[in-house]
């Protein structure tokens, strides 16, 4: 008889069987089955002495489950078979000696509790490593080796440790070309398995160079569209970084859903391996539209279209507009970017991009029209780090009078103005969207005016870092720092009002509304400033047992629904001269977040902890803050 509820798995069909092939003594005499035992109900569990391993982690292994209902029989050979999975498991991280008993514990006749006690006794010790080469290693070599396995003496010997380390050996040799390289571990233990000394025997063969190089599955995109992103060349040592980097880049292309690099005969253990390069080509054009909303108090709407092989050489073409309209603020942006990609310019790893656009803002104080373009160059210096170089033109045409101090912020409604970018990009985040981990930083330089057009000359410069670190399993911190100075030259004694820093928002200092952050004219709207100053720390963590509900009739589950404390701190000032440690706004705040593959959807409330702006802001927005 099944337990109540459930659907009996394989394993308890079986289980149900032994009695009729092998008779009722496979359990016991007092346990033999009659047509008359009776169901009990298994209203606890309880483990006690479980240490190193956690008791909720014991249970996650256990086929009863509290609250079922099972012949008594069958109960205690379940048990039987969970606890020897207990032993097996305290094995595997390195407690040799573990001892698990249990006892029944009756209130009713019908129902029963088990109380499991483990006493894990003394944890296997590695007390030596060593390592054994055939190829007339010497011992700084082998050193490298032992090193590259992540253990050492002293360390408790647990099995998967042991597993990382054989692959960590076996990469520590195909790295260097020795691709079908063998690595076994040997274990000898002390008489009570208290301490055990362990080799890892290296078979490194030989050395394996590439090949031939072929390609499959491309219809539509050109053969060298594929093998110029090719990282390595024939009769070059083989290298499984190089195969990685090079499926990663063929990847970037977007034009394809799948890549694969094989060896077309690897049994064989050739010396020159072939290589066979497999992909499958994805939809060339896309068009998304996405609705949403912005706090304070914006609806949202973006349209984007793309074709990533416009001419079939992997050029770009892509268009979005988005529009942002304030419900009480009046204040809105409408913005329209098209935007031509060349991944290879003139056939050098080089991409170049020309990229046409209009922006419209409208805020409460003044407004203005954009129409410009920009010419970039990017270049791919390693998986992490990249460089671009932009020339911007633009021309601008602003209604309103902001002042600072009854100088006006712009002498003329309109004005052309050329610029020049340098910036460098380090990336080493493994999720864009959600990062868990990895490092993202941003460093810039303009320069406006000078030998360029432009009817302003300004400098700017701009430096953002922003870390993710691991703190336990489903918890990240995450830190940001972004400082940025523009500053007027030449003929140019201030710096007009649309190229100067404001701040406050939903991605800015959470705790002020957006732009409400810095310099204000008479009338208390933003003027912006100069000098931009903003940090923020945040800790992201998974909801306890929130994380384990489902919604069901969505099937929508909860483990991506997160939590978050954080503190926000800056200003803007007019200028750098102004600014001053003891002016710097700090806001303390909280909020839920829902990852979604695009980013988070979160919700967050802040607190500014200034006594006269002390009022709470609400925020809701796509993607994190930093």
């Amino acid at each position: 008889m099944k337990p109540e509820g459930k659907t009996p798995s394989l394993f308890s069909l079986l289980l149900l069987t032994l009695p009729l092939i092998f008779g009722g003594d496979v359990f016991g005499e007092q346990f033999e089955p009659t047509s008359d035992v009776a169901l009990v109900k298994l209203v606890g569990i309880d483990i006690e002495g479980a240490q190193q391993i956690k008791a909720k982690e014991l249970k996650n292994f256990m086929h009863i489950n509290k609250g079922e209902k099972y012949k008594e029989y069958l109960l205690i050979y379940l048990l039987q078979a969970d606890i020897n999975y207990m032993l097996g498991k305290y094995s595997s991280e390195g407690f040799h000696n573990a001892e698990i008993n249990y006892e029944l514990e009756r209130k009713k006749p019908s129902e029963v509790k088990i109380i499991i006690t483990v006493e894990e006794g003394p944890r296997c010790i590695i007390s030596k490593i060593d390592v054994q080469c055939p190829s007339g290693m010497d011992d700084e070599e082998l050193k490298r080796v032992w090193m590259a396995s992540g253990i050492n003496a002293g360390d408790p010997l647990v099995e998967g440790h042991i597993n990382s380390a054989e692959q960590q050996i076996f990469t520590y040799f195909s790295d260097q070309g020795y691709i079908y390289a063998t690595v076994h571990t040997g274990l000898t233990y002390n008489e009570d398995k208290t301490s055990a000394e362990v080799v890892f025997i290296v078979q490194p063969k030989h050395i394996a160079y590439i090949g031939d190089v072929v390609v499959q599955g491309n219809s539509t995109v050109r053969e060298k569209i594929i093998l110029r992103e090719v990282t390595f060349e024939k009769g070059e040592v083989y290298d499984p970084a190089q195969i990685s980097e090079t499926q990663r880049k063929i990847y970037s292309t977007h034009l394809f859903r799948d890549v694969k690099i094989r060896p077309i005969e690897y049994e064989e253990e050739l010396e020159v391996v072939d290589l066979i390069i497999m992909v499958r080509e994805d939809k060339f054009h896309w068009f998304e539209i996405a609705p949403g909303y912005e706090s304070p108090d914006k609806g949202r709407l973006a349209l984007g279209w793309g074709h990533d092989n416009v001419f079939g050489n992997n050029q770009r073409l892509t268009a979005r507009g988005t529009a942002a309209y304030g419900f009480s603020s009046k204040e809105d942006i409408e913005t329209i970017y098209i935007s031509y990609q060349e991944p290879w310019l003139f056939g050098l790893p080089f991409a170049g991009s020309l990229s046409p656009y209009f922006i419209r803002e409208n805020h409460i104080n003044y407004k203005f029209y954009k129409l410009g373009a920009e010419l970039e160059v990017e270049k791919e210096f390693t998986r992490k780090i990249t460089g671009f170089t932009t020339l911007d033109y633009y021309r601008i045409r602003l209604y309103g009078e902001p002042t600072v101090s009854e100088t006006p912020l712009i002498e003329e409604d309109l004005a052309n103005i050329t610029s020049l970018r340098l910036s460098l990009r380090y990336d080493s985040r493994t999720n864009p969207f959600n990062p868990m981990d990895g490092a993202y930083s941003y460093l810039s330089g303009t320069v406006a005016g000078g030998i360029l057009p432009s009817d302003y000359d300004y400098m700017r410069f701009i430096v953002e870092i922003n870390r993710y670190m691991h703190v336990k399993e489903a918890a990240v911190l995450a830190m940001h720092i972004r400082f940025a100075h523009i500053a007027p030259y030449g003929k140019s004694d201030k710096v007009p009002l649309f190229e100067r820093f404001f701040a406050g928002g939903a991605f800015s200092v959470r705790g002020f509304r957006e732009r409400q952050l810095g310099p204000k004219d008479s009338q208390g709207n933003p003027i912006g400033g100069n000098t931009l100053t903003i940090g923020g720390l945040e800790l992201r963590f998974q909801l306890p047992l929130i994380s384990q509900l489902t919604i069901p009739w969505i099937n929508l589950s909860l483990s991506n629904l997160w939590g978050a404390i954080f503190a926000d701190v800056g200003n803007v000032f007019e200028e750098f001269s102004h600014f001053k440690f003891n002016r710097l706004k700090a806001c303390l705040g909280a909020g839920i977040r829902y990852n979604t593959p695009v980013g988070p959807i979160r919700l967050d409330y802040a607190r500014n902890l200034s006594e006269e702006e002390g009022n709470g802001v609400w925020y809701i927005a796509l993607g994190h803050a930093f």
